[in-house]
């Protein structure tokens, strides 16, 4: 029976040696990961049906958007929103103008010089990639594309099974609200970063992201329409 016992806990000992060492290459590798894609922003949103749909919409209603994600021979970077997060925006909106009487709002319905605003919050004029962020403890501010508006954007790395700085890394991206002061910020984080595109670089954003920071519900529940 010792035998037994020793032989097993030499064979446990051994696989949990060998899972934390390919634990350890995974991360590893992870952040050494460089995804390309051929072809623009906007053709890469084009290829995901069932993600990025009403991306594609939003992108309908602001053709300058649209024309700047296609130009293949730009330096852009993109923060990437799916489905979801404008679900939930859309969500949040109608209830909170269901609250004081007021009808649904849908994305073709909103004024579109607004929602041109905080759609550009997302773009950037610049290729900016997540090795640009690891030195700067306090994050960056980067002004966003055609209204210069000021957003925040700090490195991250997840803590991966006990190992630290061996995580995922992410990019925290914060609408500022014209503020110094971090308690006035909301942030969200990213679920991948650095895809690279001909024109640019996309950071895909979590689907807990509601689109626009919540100012959807700030600004269409002050209207009569």
């Amino acid at each position: 029976m010792k035998a037994l016992r020793y032989i097993y806990i030499v064979f446990i000992s051994i696989f949990i040696i060998t899972s934390c060492e390919k634990g350890n290459d995974y991360y590893v590798d992870f952040t050494k990961s460089n995804i390309t894609f051929d072809g623009t922003i906007y053709d890469y949103f084009s290829t995901k049906p069932g993600e990025y749909d009403s991306l594609i919409l939003l992108l309908e209603i602001l053709p300058e958007v649209k024309t700047k994600l296609s130009k293949p021979d730009a330096s852009l970077s993109y923060f990437a929103v799916n489905n979801r997060s404008f679900s939930l925006a859309i969500e949040n909106l109608n209830n909170a103008r269901k609250k004081i009487g007021l009808g649904p709002l849908y994305l073709e319905d909103l004024d579109k010089l607004i929602l041109d605003q905080l759609a550009n919050k997302y773009l950037f004029d610049q290729m900016i990639s997540i090795n640009d962020l690891k030195d700067q403890w306090d994050g960056v501010v980067y002004k966003s594309s055609k209204y210069n508006y000021d957003m925040h954007w700090e490195y991250r790395v997840l803590t991966a099974s006990g190992l630290v700085d061996y995580g995922n890394q992410q990019i925290v991206f914060s609408d500022v609200n014209n503020s110094i002061y971090r308690r006035y910020w909301q942030n969200s984080n990213t679920k991948s970063v650095d895809l690279n595109a001909t024109n640019g670089y996309i950071h895909t954003l979590t689907s807990q992201h509601e689109f626009a920071f919540g100012k959807l519900t700030d600004y269409f529940t002050k209207t009569k329409k």
